[in-house]
C-alpha cells in the first residue's frame, strides 16, 4: 500500500473496494498446440481484461464495500471473446503465428480487492487505486470502472 502514499501528498483517506469480476478459462488452438488461460473480465462495464494465475487463492468477503455486477454473464463472455480476439490477433500479427480461443468455460463470479487512495486536488478530491493482490498500480484503463464503482457505492 505504500505506492498509494506519494511523498509530497499523502492520501486524505483509503479504502478497500472490492469489484465484481466474471472469470473465464479458455482453450486456446494454434500452431503451439492447445493452451490454456484463466482471463477475468469486469462485471460493471466489461471492458478491463487482466489475466488470473491458477494459484490465486480465493477467499470469503464479509462485511466489505462490494460493487454489484451490472452486466450478465453472456456480455461478460461477449466481452472476453472480444478483447482476448483482438490480443490474439495482434499478438500473431507480430509473432507470425495464429491462435484462436477455441473453447470458453461457463462464467464464475468473484470480488477483487483494490485500495483507493483519496488525495485532495486544489478544490476537489482525485483517487488512485492500487491492485490489492498483485500491489500493480491501476491506469487508465480502470478508470472508468472505478468511476463506475464510486457511483454504484454512493447510491446505496
Amino acid at each position: 500500500m505504500s505506492k498509494l502514499r506519494g511523498d509530497s501528498n499523502p492520501p486524505a483517506s483509503t479504502e478497500l473496494v472490492y469489484l465484481p469480476y466474471y472469470w473465464f478459462d479458455l482453450e486456446l488452438t494454434g500452431k503451439s498446440g492447445g493452451q490454456a488461460v484463466r482471463v477475468a473480465v469486469d462485471g460493471l462495464l466489461g471492458e478491463t481484461l487482466f489475466f488470473l494465475t491458477r494459484d490465486l487463492e480465493l477467499t470469503a468477503v464479509a462485511q466489505a464495500r462490494c460493487c454489484r455486477y451490472e452486466i450478465s454473464t453472456e456480455q461478460a463472455q461477449e466481452a472476453v471473446r472480444d478483447q482476448y480476439g483482438r490480443m490474439l490477433l495482434e499478438h500473431g500479427l507480430r509473432n507470425k503465428t495464429a491462435s484462436t480461443v477455441d473453447a470458453i468455460s461457463p462464467a464464475e463470479r468473484i470480488l477483487y480487492p483494490f485500495w483507493v487512495g483519496y488525495f485532495k486536488k486544489g478544490g476537489s478530491y482525485d483517487f488512485t487505486a492500487l491492485d490489492a493482490v498483485s500491489g500493480e498500480l491501476q491506469g487508465v484503463r480502470m478508470r472508468k470502472v472505478f468511476l463506475r464503482a464510486f457511483r454504484q457505492l454512493e447510491t446505496r
